[in-house]
């Protein structure tokens, strides 16, 4: 039987080390001590939307010209609309840190961009968007294969640089981080207006 692959979920990946120095030092000034720590979870500091800092202009511009690119080729019409980045924040993940799978609404595309990856570091897991396929999902014959029945995709293999873009909708999460050192990132998310 002939088979045809339909509603395709795609992630996009490419490495920009030549934004890491800027981006880092936006980040680094822009912490604050809202860390969330308690007996339940561990350090998470996050920015709040630093977008117009211009140090980050030539991150945002590649971000809105890979955007628009990836928009197109997804068969989207923009008919003259502008691509732009809805917000932008940095996170610095302490040891054990994570978060809980989510999305975006309201947005087009979310992304990453990895300043500081250590060694067992924690990194990004998407999971399947299908919400029929986990009613009836069966056991999986391998995991050592990705294919149409795996419900998780990880990306350990992350690095500084890094940049995942990805529709909004896919349901991600940062992974419990294993390291002593910091995971430091910038999380975005582009709008279409």
């Amino acid at each position: 039987m002939q088979g045809y692959a339909y509603f395709p979920t795609v992630i996009y990946r490419e490495e920009f080390p030549e934004f890491i120095k800027e981006s880092l030092a936006v980040a680094e000034d822009s912490y604050f001590s809202a860390d969330q720590e308690n007996e339940f979870s561990h350090p998470i500091i996050q920015t709040g939307d630093v977008s117009s800092d211009p140090r980050l202009a030539g991150l945002t511009s590649r971000i809105i010209e890979e955007s628009t690119s990836i928009i197109d080729s997804q068969g989207y019409a923009l008919n003259g609309a502008t691509v732009f980045i809805a917000d932008l924040w940095a996170q610095k993940f302490g040891y054990l840190a994570n978060n809980l799978q989510h999305v975006h609404s309201n947005r087009v595309l979310s992304g990453f961009y990895f300043l500081t990856v250590p060694k067992n570091s924690g990194h990004p897991l998407f999971s399947d968007p299908r919400q029929g396929k986990m009613m009836s999902d069966l056991p999986l014959k391998s995991n050592e294969k990705v294919d149409i029945a795996t419900p998780n995709i990880a990306f350990d293999n992350i690095v500084n640089g890094t940049m995942l873009i990805f529709n909004s909708w896919l349901p991600h999460l940062i992974s419990s981080h294993r390291s002593y050192d910091p995971l430091k990132f910038i999380h975005f998310n582009v709008g279409v207006k």
